[in-house]
């Protein structure tokens, strides 16, 4: 996979308004947002027997009137495989994406969206191995503490393709802002093990996030001009 791609919070739009006026402040170095890395505890890894399949830095790249903007996010997938069925037997895949506030508004187009929204953008944006899942259905929400916070975890289901055949799945889907960054996991196992669930959750419960204020955000020395406002949107946000 290539370390740079359009990916979610992807193919990125920065519109910068000014009072009659439309364009960036010109300057050599570029407006970065990094996310810092997340990733799932070892004891909560141990105790589902999920392992790190993938972890990368992905990195968005837009120009905008001759001005870079950079903004890189952390992703994780984790896999539990079985050894006597040989076959992989659920996933959860783990995202951090920087909240790109500016003028104290968060634009990233991920803090708002519904979690049927999350669903269908993080696994056409991300490798998360499930394929396809447009018509997955709403089947109820679940509650697990998550970096510290409550959060809300909904739960979808529908028949895709897993592991490399067509079974009914039960998807997971969370979301907490933590620090300048937006947490985001989505997991799911066949419905046919419905010890998946509890793993899942452990496993969601077991994410870990750093926080560094002083990382979170790198603007070049000229910065902004008073009176310009920016908003990050998502070419493929619904």
């Amino acid at each position: 996979m290539e370390s740079t791609r359009s990916v979610g919070v992807v193919a990125l739009v920065l519109v910068v308004v000014t009072s009659g006026c439309i364009g960036f402040v010109t300057g050599e170095e570029a407006l970065v947002y990094q996310a810092n890395e997340v990733s799932v505890d070892a004891d909560a890894k141990t105790a589902t027997g999920y392992e790190r399949q993938l972890r990368e830095e992905l990195t968005v790249n837009q120009t905008v009137s001759d001005r870079r903007i950079e903004v890189n996010n952390w992703y994780l997938r984790y896999e539990k495989y079985d050894d006597i069925a040989e076959e992989t037997t659920g996933v959860l895949a783990v995202v951090s994406t920087h909240r790109v506030d500016v003028f104290g508004h968060t634009t990233n187009p991920y803090a708002n969206m519904s979690y049927g929204g999350l669903l269908a953008n993080l696994t056409a944006d991300y490798d998360t191995a499930f394929g396809n899942l447009e018509n997955a259905r709403f089947v109820e929400n679940k509650t697990a503490t998550v970096l510290g916070k409550e959060a809300r975890v909904g739960v979808f289901a529908t028949t895709t393709t897993f592991g490399g055949e067509e079974v009914e799945v039960k998807l997971y889907v969370t979301r907490v802002r933590h620090g300048d960054d937006i947490v985001l996991a989505i997991g799911g196992h066949p419905t046919k093990l419905p010890a998946g669930e509890q793993e899942i959750l452990a496993m969601i419960e077991g994410i870990q996030h750093e926080t560094d204020e002083n990382a979170s955000e790198r603007v070049a020395s000229t910065g902004f001009d008073a009176g310009v406002s920016a908003a990050i949107v998502a070419a493929d946000a619904n």
